[in-house]
């Protein structure tokens, strides 16, 4: 049934002209396709759907001119954009929207890097990574601008410094952070990896 499916989604996406990519295409049931709008541009379609605009343009081969018919890649559930969107309020209550954005980032750099875990959540539960996991505050809702950078951190995700941790100076307890490479300083928090 599945081979089938795939058959089927190969034709249809061949009759209005766009080539399947093979690394999501063929194994994502539920493909999105979106119709390029005028005012589109990458970033904005990016943000849209809480995707790499990198890897929208690598899908889509960089046609993404109005009219044209393009594949959405794959995202991460909603569950795990609640749960992220809950640590950046948590984390960065007060900051920036720039430090929100980064404060995501280096959750999704984690995500990447060899030395975390390879999901979402693991990543923000892993043992003694964030305080709010710790303290409880992560179960508080996240606002419409964590859940906005969030969305922000996908849609750039391999374009930034590649942080992969943050803290407060003033108030951190931890001293071996200060000894890490600062990457940026935005509001209270320094990045750093």
């Amino acid at each position: 049934m599945k081979k089938l499916s795939l058959l089927i989604l190969i034709s249809l996406l061949s009759f209005i002209g766009i080539q399947p990519n093979h690394t999501s295409a063929e194994t994502k049931e539920d493909t999105q396709i979106y119709t390029v709008k005028e005012k589109d541009n990458p970033l904005k379609i990016a943000m849209q759907f809480a995707v790499s605009e990198n890897e929208l343009k690598k899908i889509n081969k960089n046609r993404l001119e109005p009219g044209e018919r393009i594949i959405i890649p794959e995202t991460i559930s909603n569950k795990e954009l609640d749960l992220l969107a809950r640590l950046v309020h948590a984390e960065s209550n007060g900051e920036p929207f720039e430090g929100k954005v980064a404060v995501a980032s280096v959750v999704l750099n984690r995500v990447d890097h060899h030395q975390f875990p390879n999901s979402i959540e693991k990543v923000i539960k892993e043992d003694g990574q964030f305080q709010p996991v710790d303290n409880g505050a992560i179960k508080e809702p996240a606002e419409k601008i964590d859940k906005k950078a969030v969305k922000t951190a996908l849609a750039l995700e391999d374009q930034g410094d590649g942080s992969l941790f943050f803290y407060n100076p003033e108030i951190a307890e931890n001293h071996w952070q200060k000894t890490q490479t600062v990457t940026k300083k935005i509001g209270n928090h320094h990045f750093s990896k």
